[in-house]
């Protein structure tokens, strides 16, 4: 099978999967395929956590949420976790260094997937400030050596800290944008599992 073949049946079955999650025929079809256009499956496991332990500490799910989003590897991810890995490392990446660091980091190279997925999250207005970000970035390309001056020299400087406060200014936040997400879709980042009563 050629590579375009593999990359479109790994695109149908992303899509297939991400629309049937809790089918258990889908469950055997991820455990038995092993890779499929370069995406690794099964993908990563939702974190467990004690139904004991999530009852008396809710804060918990949120942390080991935020913990495989910043630890996990984008490829290894399902769609459904993609969209919120994408969200994730926009936001920490514009509200540290903004959109100058977003595409001086490894996270700027996933920028036209993270436009898609912020609209399925609910963060239209944050898509349209990253893809003006884009747009800026492949008319001016940053240079691949450069020293933390690049902040004050880059042409792009100004223009894209008016972005930065154009992400600043987009609601709802990303923060809670991903909060609700994991609220929807708590059993592709959380397994609750019951008390071991031997």
């Amino acid at each position: 099978m050629d590579e375009a073949t593999r990359a479109q049946l790994a695109q149908v079955m992303a899509e297939f999967i991400a629309e049937r999650p809790d089918d258990p025929i889908v469950r055997k079809m991820m455990r038995t395929l092993s890779y499929a256009g370069g995406k690794r499956f099964p993908f990563v496991a939702p974190t467990k956590i004690r139904r004991s332990v999530l009852e008396k500490e809710e804060w918990r799910a949120w942390n080991a949420y935020v913990d495989m989003l910043s630890h996990s590897n984008y490829e290894a991810l399902s769609p459904i976790q993609e969209v919120a890995y994408l969200a994730f490392w926009y936001d920490a990446e514009v509200c540290n260094g903004g959109h100058m660091q977003y595409f001086l980091n490894s996270a700027g190279a996933y920028a036209e997937e993270t436009i898609k997925a912020l609209p399925l999250l609910g963060a239209s207005e944050h898509a349209k400030v990253l893809a003006e970000a884009l747009a800026l970035i492949c008319a001016n390309p940053l240079p691949a050596e450069h020293g933390s001056e690049i902040y004050l020299t880059s042409p792009l400087a100004g223009p894209l800290s008016q972005l930065d406060r154009a992400y600043g200014a987009a609601q709802p936040e990303i923060t809670d944008l991903l909060l609700g997400y994991l609220q929807i879709h708590f059993d592709q980042f959380i397994e609750v599992v019951e008390e071991d009563t031997r």
